[in-house]
């Protein structure tokens, strides 16, 4: 749950573009939208409907540059709708359903369907988001909004996470768990200090009902950990009582996809190492370097132009050619690009009225 705090894709035959990453670290699990068929859902209006689902596709091809499939032909359905929220509320997603695995812990949707190496429930979503109808959502996929407008692109790949494991199952008013068979995946790596990182796995239901209320809640999982310098992670841990949003997110300063608030203007179109390291501990295979996706082609008097969402600390060489068939491709002028986690524009006025073939190697 996230709460409020604070020209077409080159058919222009003047380029081309693709995006290439190495071999080894290539992602591709497909995420795709399961809209409803309710004439009157916000994803059908007929002023704003296109647009919505436009960044709502942007945001899960996000996802799919970032996770690698988890078996053949593995796909991630996400069921998404618009109804009014209440309390701040932007948007509420999660997995379609939580359950034990054989003898294991019990695990989101999409994990279960990794662990077993097939669509468990065929036909069926694995995750649902459903977006308030009342917040003035930016559209556009640049994360740019205005000064009064939420990002939609970030709220979206807030609520997927959720739905991918972000995600605990501690009931808020005895401390047990909503599963009568016990955690699931995201709490083995729930721990309380008190001197020593203690697991919640290990408490008595009172203990953990404490703890998780205490503001001294720490994520051990080993990849976060190792992102983080070697030491627990933070998570947020407010007391019960003032905040619905603990226990599944980062702390509010952190600058996070993981806080549990957006504000206007803000937008983060990106994972931070120490998430990435969250996806990995729950049992994700996440791409170390995520093919660049492409968006919003153009050309003017200066040239042609377009824009890439970038990943922190991946670096990226712009290349082109003029024919299709030609096997040399050619550095635009200037140093690789080093991605901040924000969306880049490239300009080549070279470009302009010429067909030229673009292509962006991530290193």
């Amino acid at each position: 749950m996230l709460r409020t705090l604070r020209p077409e894709l080159l058919a222009l035959a003047l380029a081309w573009l693709t995006a290439t990453t190495p071999t080894d670290t290539a992602a591709g699990t497909r995420f795709v939208p399961q809209y409803s068929f309710n004439a009157n859902d916000g994803f059908n209006d007929p002023l704003l409907g296109a647009n919505r689902r436009a960044a709502l596709e942007f945001a899960l091809a996000l996802w799919s540059t970032w996770l690698v499939p988890s078996y053949d032909a593995e796909v991630i359905t996400v069921a998404v709708g618009f109804i009014p929220q209440f309390g701040g509320t932007l948007a509420e997603g999660g997995p379609a359903d939580i359950y034990r695995v054989g003898s294991e812990l019990n695990r989101v949707t999409p994990l279960a369907n990794g662990f077993y190496g097939r669509d468990t429930n065929p036909g069926q979503p694995e995750i649902y988001v459903d977006f308030d109808l009342n917040s003035n959502f930016y559209l556009g996929l640049d994360g740019r909004p205005g000064t009064n407008q939420y990002d939609f692109v970030t709220t979206a790949l807030h609520e997927v996470g959720h739905g991918l494991g972000i995600l605990d199952i501690i009931n808020r008013q005895t401390g047990g768990y909503f599963r009568d068979d016990g955690p699931s995946v995201y709490e083995l790596f729930l721990a309380q200090t008190a001197g020593t990182y203690a697991p919640l796995i290990s408490m008595t239901d009172a203990e953990r009902l404490a703890a998780i209320g205490s503001g001294d809640l720490w994520w051990t999982g080993p990849a976060a950990s190792a992102a983080n310098g070697g030491q627990p992670v933070r998570i947020h841990a407010p007391p019960l009582a003032a905040d619905g949003s603990g226990v599944s997110h980062l702390p509010l300063d952190s600058g996070s996809l993981w806080s549990p608030s957006l504000g206007r203007g803000e937008a983060t179109h990106s994972l931070t190492a120490i998430e990435r390291g969250f996806f990995t501990d729950l049992g994700y295979t996440v791409a170390t370097h995520p093919p660049a996706l492409l968006f919003k082609p153009a050309s003017d008097t200066n040239g042609f132009c377009f824009m890439f969402q970038t990943a922190i600390g991946v670096s990226y060489v712009i290349e082109f050619k003029a024919a299709f068939q030609d096997p040399t491709w050619t550095a635009l002028p200037g140093p690789p690009i080093v991605g901040d986690g924000t969306a880049h524009m490239v300009r080549d006025p070279a470009g302009l009225g010429a067909q030229r073939f673009y292509r962006i190697q991530s290193q």
